[in-house]
């Protein structure tokens, strides 16, 4: 490599005190988020204990990120391992409307998804600001990502999708809310 190549990834390459320091930093900030100090990173309580490796069973995991949603049906061994059973996407046709239109849909495509005749527990990731009350209580504090849909904020998203499931897709019968 020539030295002015070499010099340019030098520019680019941080060292490992830099990274070190980086790291800090960033665990300082998480610290200062959760003690509700000023912080840049908003930081609130997840109420989910951590997974032992004993858990077992079947389980869905919808994803709300964005535009796109996805749901996986995981089952746990009870061993510390992980099977997926079925997974699949769909990209939301809309991004307003009324919570009926984010939520309805999002709850036909669960019933899509799962096997007719059976129960299952859900795990919901929804990426947006929510203050989160208990591990299915998340109440949207405000739409970003341009997501305009009315009814939504303010109110408890887990409810909102629990709603719509109770309507669309009876096989899920308890909701655990994560943001």
């Amino acid at each position: 490599m020539n030295d002015s190549l070499k010099t340019i990834e030098d520019l680019f390459t941080p060292s490992t005190e830099s990274v070190a320091g980086l790291i800090e930093e960033f665990q300082n900030e998480i610290r200062r988020g959760l003690n509700e100090d000023n912080s840049s990173i908003a930081m609130h309580p997840s109420y989910v204990s951590r997974p032992t490796g004993r858990e077992a069973g079947e389980f869905v995991a919808l994803d709300l990120g964005g535009s796109n949603v996805r749901a996986t049906v995981v089952e746990l061994a009870g061993d510390g391992m992980v099977r997926v059973r079925r997974h699949a996407a769909f990209r939301l046709s809309r991004i307003d409307g009324e919570a009926a239109d984010l939520f309805d849909p999002i709850a036909e495509f669960i019933g899509g998804v799962l096997e007719e005749g059976r129960s299952y527990d859900l795990g919901f990731t929804f990426a947006f600001p929510t203050d989160q009350a208990a591990v299915n209580q998340g109440r949207l504090t405000k739409w970003t990502k341009e997501f305009a849909f009315r009814g939504v904020e303010g109110n408890d998203v887990a409810a909102l999708l629990t709603q719509s499931i109770a309507r669309k897709a009876e096989t899920v019968t308890a909701l655990q809310s994560v943001s």
